[in-house]
């Protein structure tokens, strides 16, 4: 009995002794996979060892293979990265949201931005597939990037699987009448031309127009892009633009879902909106739009979106903006049409917070240019009052809106009518 007894205790002490060293019971430490970056690194070498990093992301961009990771460890890394491989780039903070539904994070990776060659805008011999995922992006006061025009921190010419996740934009110092000639805060942040992409849980702030989405030719189209998760805040021009310049239109796959755009804070005449749209197709749903002179622009009859094909906005909440939806005749529309789909949304009413001697208006025809091609069916959306649209402190319409019947509640049935 005391030799199984003595037995046994040193099965328990070397079980202890095992866990102690692992980490976890049974379970090797992880091996090293891809190359490695740290502040207090050195280049030399090929990077492939987490004990002996290298010192920056372009070195060890030389050191990958396509396909490779690379792993930056939390620090400040005073390059623009010119990307010219398929790799995945991890910061610190990979895998942890920073979006409209954050989460908590450590040390941040801090880089100016990642770029695919071509100036001023990325060209399709650069294209690859490239994840950026947990980093701080930030240009850290460099004249050069914060300069007007100088376009965005991270420009990519997409392939088929381009993911720009869990990342903190930061433009920096926040100047709320940031204009076209404003040089402290950035202009731009992000900027995918072609492919299939994910822009995903990433927070921008104090950026003049973070986020362009537009295409390079025909011959390189958008073939989708998801923009989910993220938050817009400190914006003073557009926090989006989808756009059919400068290489037609887009085959209808953008969908722009759950983000949060919050305009708080800004002054002066600069009157922000958090998307500008020139291009049909598209679907805009479950988003939060708060504080915006005009919460989506959309320009028609300038010879964009030719084609005629519907926006579809449905679920989103509209909170103290002057205009939800906001359409711009720009000139004569001759033949075109302008068909969207605007439903089970949100619109507050009463006085608009930044100037209060305004009234809300949810849907808005404005014939600037010439009358408007076609009326809008906005029918079983919230007005913010039970009485409906155009009632004592609900959200107006303008003519050409049919609301028609609505909805009692914010979630509730579409029974309301005149």
């Amino acid at each position: 009995m005391k030799i199984r007894s003595l037995l046994i205790g040193a099965a328990v002490v070397a079980t202890i002794g095992l866990s102690a060293c692992s980490g976890d019971p049974g379970t090797p430490p992880p091996a090293d996979d891809g190359r490695y970056v740290a502040p207090t690194g050195v280049d030399t070498g090929n990077c492939s060892a987490s004990a002996s990093p290298c010192a920056t992301i372009t070195y060890a961009q030389t050191q990958a293979v396509a396909g490779d990771t690379i792993h930056v460890a939390a620090g400040t890394y005073p390059e623009l990265v010119i990307v010219t491989k398929p790799l995945v780039f991890e910061g610190a903070n990979a895998g942890k949201s920073d979006g409209a539904q954050p989460v908590a994070r450590g040390p941040e990776s801090i880089v100016k931005g990642f770029r695919t060659p071509g100036e001023p805008h990325p060209t399709p011999d650069g294209a690859n597939d490239v994840t950026v995922d947990g980093f701080t992006i930030d240009p850290q006061g460099d004249a050069a990037l914060i300069a007007p025009a100088t376009h965005h921190l991270v420009a990519l010419f997409g392939g088929n699987d381009v993911k720009v996740i869990n990342n903190r934009f930061d433009g920096g110092p926040w100047v709320p009448d940031c204009d076209y000639t404003c040089t402290t805060m950035t202009d731009a942040a992000l900027m995918i031309r072609s492919g299939t992409y994910e822009v995903k849980n990433n927070s921008f702030t104090d950026f003049r127009s973070p986020m362009d989405v537009d295409q390079d030719s025909a011959a390189h189209p958008v073939d989708s892009a998801t923009i989910t998760g993220n938050s817009f805040t400190h914006v003073t021009n557009r926090a989006i633009w989808i756009s059919e310049y400068p290489g037609g239109p887009m085959p209808g796959t953008v969908t722009v879902s759950g983000n949060e755009f919050d305009a708080t804070g800004w002054t002066d005449d600069s009157y922000p909106a958090a998307m500008v749209i020139t291009e049909g197709g598209n679907t805009i749903a479950d988003n939060t739009f708060t504080g915006f002179s005009s919460a989506v622009f959309l320009q028609v009859c300038d010879g964009t979106n030719v084609a005629g094909d519907p926006n579809a906005f449905t679920g989103n909440t509209f909170t103290d903006n002057r205009t939800g939806l906001y359409y711009f005749v720009a000139g004569a529309c001759g033949s075109t049409v302008v068909p969207a789909t605007i439903t089970g949304n949100s619109f507050d009413g009463g006085p608009w917070g930044f100037d209060p001697a305004l009234a809300k208006i949810g849907v808005r025809w404005n014939e600037a240019g010439g009358p408007r091609p076609n009326d809008l069916t906005a029918e079983c959306n919230w007005w913010g009052d039970v009485a409906g649209p155009n009632s004592p402190g609900a959200s107006q319409t303008t003519a050409g809106v049919d609301a028609d019947p609505w909805n009692v509640t914010p979630t509730g049935d579409c029974t309301g009518t005149v």
